[in-house]
């Protein structure tokens, strides 16, 4: 009888069966990396997977952000993109263009009062670590909210991140429309910018409100937790950025 070699996997060396690794889950079929399939499978189909990739991600995000959380906690999760890498993605593209705009204009538009100068500058110079920032806050603020939910500080997280996600979203969206009217020369750029930032913060209400309505008593309550929620997080923000500013001066 003709001895046939067995196929190993190529990530943890264990015998193969069927179409995917028994102990790490990689498919059976990967190859040795060549150009072509790098193009079209790590990079056009990692990427723009419409069942599980990033354009599915940040749809189900936008349009039933309540659903993605709950979905997600319960343990349906392959589908989705990682909602951390997500987050560090949107940071960056926002940072970028940022760092463009100020390569590519003189300065930016001050649009607060002379009191709020070291606020503008510190938040400019540390905008990632604010945006971090508002994870562990978002977290705190929903378990003071929602702790007759039973849910833990992981689960938290999770509808935190997602809200940050949703948050991010149009904070790049504005500053893509800021950077565009600029170089149009439009008039009232900064108007028409800061009209995703707000939407950005109704996100809060609408995520929270999404999230946890069908655990709530009626649909009013929900409202009011979801707006509790926002107000919270705001005051932390405040008073945690205050902090911040004063230990760094």
């Amino acid at each position: 009888m003709r001895n046939e070699k067995k196929l190993k996997c190529l990530n943890c060396d264990t015998d193969l069966v069927g179409k995917y690794c028994s102990n790490c889950g990689q498919k059976t079929d990967t190859k040795r990396l060549d150009f072509t399939h790098f193009i079209k499978h790590d990079i056009i189909h990692g990427a723009l997977h419409f069942d599980k990739g990033l354009p599915f991600t940040f749809k189900e995000i936008i349009v039933r952000p309540g659903k993605v959380a709950t979905e997600y906690i319960k343990g349906k999760r392959i589908k989705y993109y990682n909602f951390f890498y997500l987050t560090l993605i949107l940071i960056g593209l926002i940072l970028s263009i940022k760092g463009f705009y100020k390569q590519n204009y003189v300065s930016e538009p001050q649009t607060f009062q002379s009191e709020y100068e070291n606020g503008l500058k510190f938040a400019q110079s540390n905008l990632k670590a604010i945006f971090l920032l508002f994870i562990p806050l978002l977290v705190l603020c929903s378990k003071i909210v929602y702790r007759k939910q039973k849910l833990n500080t992981s689960e938290h997280s999770i509808i935190a991140v997602i809200n940050v996600i949703y948050f991010l979203l149009f904070v790049l969206i504005s500053n893509i429309l800021y950077l565009i009217s600029k170089y149009l020369h439009f008039h009232d750029n900064e108007n028409l910018s800061s009209y995703f930032v707000y939407l950005g913060i109704i996100s809060f209400i609408r995520v929270y409100y999404l999230c946890f309505k069908q655990d709530l008593i009626s649909k009013y309550k929900a409202l009011l937790s979801a707006l509790f929620t926002a107000f919270l997080f705001f005051i932390f923000l405040i008073l945690a950025l205050t902090l911040l500013i004063f230990i760094t001066n």
